[in-house]
């Protein structure tokens, strides 16, 4: 079961009882989240989920509050909660050429992405998704953090 949004986490009580149910039923689970939701609620969430697929979707929080309306800082605290509980995470970075090829951004994606994995944690993936302006494709492929910082 993947629960996907919106965001799953808006309904944490009830995301949390669909993830016991589950897990007590022996149902892989996952969440599809942006972070944004309350810090208590995802940590209540790691023993029940076996994958956090979490889209990090601006590394600039005045873009990330002028695009999104959230506190790009809150879901990063959130992630390193996640990621500290010993969460399995796969990190989705959304790529916009028109907004996310400013060398800062980039920098500070990378920056991020190179925290993870670390020795004694579960597997860390990232998948970035380039969207050109006319929004008529998708690329999808994985990239390291160091390969992010080569010029």
């Amino acid at each position: 079961i993947t629960l996907s949004g919106g965001e799953p986490m808006a309904q944490a009580e009830d995301a949390l009882e669909l993830l016991s149910r589950a897990r007590s039923q022996g149902i892989h689970t996952a969440i599809e989240t942006s972070g944004c939701g309350r810090e208590q609620d995802y940590l209540k969430a790691v023993p029940l989920t076996d994958l956090f697929i979490w889209d990090v979707k601006l590394m600039d929080a005045d873009l990330y509050l002028h695009y999104t309306g959230g506190n790009l800082n809150a879901v990063l605290d959130n992630l390193e909660k996640v990621a500290s509980a010993g969460a399995n995470l796969l990190l989705r970075v959304l790529f916009i050429p028109e907004i996310h090829q400013e060398e800062g951004i980039i920098r500070a994606t990378a920056g991020l992405l190179s925290k993870y994995p670390r020795p004694g944690r579960r597997s860390f993936r990232t998948i970035f998704s380039a969207i050109p302006k006319e929004k008529n494709w998708v690329w999808r492929r994985s990239v390291s953090a160091s390969r992010l910082l080569q010029k």
